[in-house]
Parts: C-alpha cells; sequence; structure tokens
C-alpha cells in the first residue's frame, strides 16, 4: 500500500523526512504507509501521518515497525 496523493505531499513538505523517508527500504515504506493509510477515520490518519513525519525529520524509524533482537 502506498500513501495516497494528498499525504504524500504534505510529507514532501518536510524536506528531512521526505530524505529519511526516501532512504528506506521499501519493506518499511511499504510498511509505514500501510500503517497510515490503513486507520478507519480521517483524523486517526491524520494523526499517524503527522507522528510519522515528526520522527522522521529526526532520523528514527516508528519504534513499533522496528524489528526488535531476542534477549540474549
Amino acid at each position: 500500500m502506498q500513501l495516497a496523493e494528498p499525504y504524500v505531499a504534505v510529507l514532501h513538505e518536510n524536506a528531512a523526512a521526505w530524505a529519511f523517508f526516501t532512504a528506506q527500504p521499501p519493506s518499511y515504506r511499504k510498511a509505514a504507509s500501510w500503517w497510515v493509510m490503513s486507520a478507519k477515520q480521517e483524523a486517526t490518519r491524520q494523526r499517524r501521518l503527522e507522528q510519522l513525519i515528526a520522527d522522521w525529520a529526526q532520523g528514527r524509524r516508528l519504534a513499533h515497525l522496528v524489528p526488535h533482537k531476542a534477549p540474549s
């Protein structure tokens, strides 16, 4: 699933977040896009997009989409 055009435009407005997004592997971009677009309500999609942009602008992946290493 890809981000719909209005969401891509908002993401593209933040250069740091856009650069981080484009540098990520396709599997992560797909998962992050699905997380935003799968929300049933527009308000939830907007809130998720805002969180995504804030994290990406800081160079951080969304915590719940990062694989966790098993304790040794």
